[in-house]
């Protein structure tokens, strides 16, 4: 007999709520202080010397969360599909508003983790986050974090902060990987075996998950918008470190996606003539030469209104057939990553090549 896994899904989260509903709620007296493992939502970061990497960071999301919450979280989140997207997200967020602040983090962690570490999933989670921003109650609540008025914030809006860290958490990371395996292995980045050069593939992953919240954001009612000005600003100031070339690097490939959307918002047009008067300081003291031109590249993209020549989009258009035709992680992470360092005619730099 075949048994349809929602409905079990269904039966085992009925479960766990009636188990629930005799637990201590997180600010109850009666809940011990939290380990250093299971920190609130915005305790500070570790540095980076000591952050784990991103496949470090899959284990401790799951290790972190209740075995029922964990358990039942990922069973969704592995179904979840654009053909059962309404079931199977209904399904998310019923356990989302039965519970608090601390699991509705951590269930943000495993969504941009499901968009970040498998291939194909950046619309579904990009769906998956919309929905959430209108959807989660506004009963929950978290005293830590607030609004730029020191307000308490909760439901929609708190899921908008809590995805905004997470994915900042995540480019810091991405850059900490991908410093970490070209120092190891002492060669180019497009030298890079396979198998290593697979927290790159994660930063473009990222990076064009970002990029579509982004295209959410502009087309949204202020009530919807995903991506707000704080959440961008924070990421520029956290990837603009003239002391680290693969923050730089992130920071570039970033701005080429998103940035043009990002300029249409007044109220990020002072932080962005910022940010890039900087990069051309930047770019013009640096020794790096990939650096120097990946960074030329976005700038000189950006003056120009962020055309796109039809050289770039028939090279964009055959990286998405490559990437489309690829059966396994090993064999993308193979492939020129989705947005890889081109070759120039002119035989010497590295080019930004757009996210499609």
């Amino acid at each position: 007999m075949v048994v349809n896994q929602s409905h079990v899904a269904v039966s085992e989260l009925e479960n766990t709520r009636a188990k629930a509903a005799t637990t201590p709620h997180r600010n109850s007296p009666a809940k011990q202080p939290l380990s250093s493992s299971s920190r609130s939502p915005n305790a500070p970061s570790p540095s980076d010397a000591s952050r784990s990497q991103d496949d470090d960071e899959t284990q401790l999301t799951l290790e972190n969360m209740p075995g029922s919450t964990s358990h039942l979280i990922a069973k969704f989140l592995d179904e979840l599909t654009m053909d059962n997207f309404d079931v199977v997200s209904v399904k998310i967020l019923q356990w989302v508003n039965a519970n608090d602040s601390q699991t509705l983090y951590h269930v943000t962690r495993l969504i941009v983790e499901k968009a970040v570490n498998n291939q194909g999933q950046t619309d579904v989670c990009v769906h998956l986050c919309k929905k959430m921003v209108k959807r989660v109650s506004g009963k929950i609540r978290d005293t830590i974090t607030k609004n730029s008025k020191c307000s308490v914030i909760g439901g929609g809006p708190l899921f908008r902060e809590h995805l905004g860290e997470v994915c900042q958490k995540k480019l810091e990371g991405v850059a900490v990987s991908i410093t970490t395996a070209l120092a190891s292995s002492k060669t180019s980045l497009d030298s890079l075996p396979g198998t290593t050069r697979q927290p790159e593939v994660r930063r473009l992953r990222l990076i064009r998950f970002i990029r579509q919240l982004s295209d959410l954001t502009s087309k949204s009612e202020v009530s919807d918008v995903i991506i707000s000005r704080a959440i961008v600003e924070k990421w520029i100031a956290t990837l603009l470190d003239a002391k680290n070339a693969e923050k730089l690097v992130t920071l570039s490939i970033l701005l080429d996606n998103a940035g043009p959307r990002w300029d249409a918002t007044k109220k990020l047009e002072t932080r962005m003539n910022s940010c890039f008067v900087e990069m051309t300081n930047i770019a013009q003291k640096t020794d790096n030469g990939r650096l120097r031109t990946l960074l030329q590249d976005v700038i000189e993209r950006r003056n120009k209104g962020w055309v796109v020549n039809e050289t770039t989009q028939q090279r964009r258009d055959l990286a998405e057939n490559r990437r489309a035709s690829c059966s396994s992680e090993v064999e993308l992470a193979n492939q020129q990553p989705e947005l890889e360092t081109m070759k120039t005619s002119k035989g010497g730099g590295n080019r930004l090549c757009h996210i499609q």
